[in-house]
């Protein structure tokens, strides 16, 4: 049994607009497309019942609209996670999400409509097997 798992991923993106538009200006910026995304998640398993999970989502700073005029700033999420199996056909899960309860902005629609993430929370899920 490998007891640590580890998966990292990582996003450059340039998007912009390549020709002049109705709705837009050729070099104008994508709306909520970050340059950088950047993605970690490690899970360590205790013993075959007992498990443990720790990642962190980054996103570089992005406009909220195709004005170009409101950015959302960037931001780290960490989030956190235990595994328990408790039989061959029951497995259960706690998630905590945005562990150190960072302010950031998950999406936007428009300059003036812009949502914010998720404070710290936990949620707890079951899997079963029949």
């Amino acid at each position: 049994m490998t007891n640590l798992n580890v998966s990292l991923g990582y996003t450059y993106l340039d998007g912009e607009i390549t020709s002049t538009t109705s709705s837009a200006a050729a070099g104008t910026v994508l709306q909520q497309v970050p340059r950088h995304h950047v993605t970690a998640w490690a899970r360590y398993d205790f013993n075959e019942m007992f498990g443990a999970g720790l990642g962190l989502v980054h996103r570089s700073d992005q406009f909220a609209s195709m004005s170009n005029n409101v950015v959302l700033p960037a931001h780290t999420r960490v989030d956190a996670a235990l595994y328990v199996t408790v039989s061959e056909n029951i497995a259960l899960q706690a998630n905590i999400e945005n562990l150190l309860d960072e302010t950031y902005y998950a999406s936007a629609h428009g300059d003036n409509n812009i949502q914010p993430g998720e404070p710290l929370n936990a949620s707890v899920g079951a899997r079963l097997k029949f």
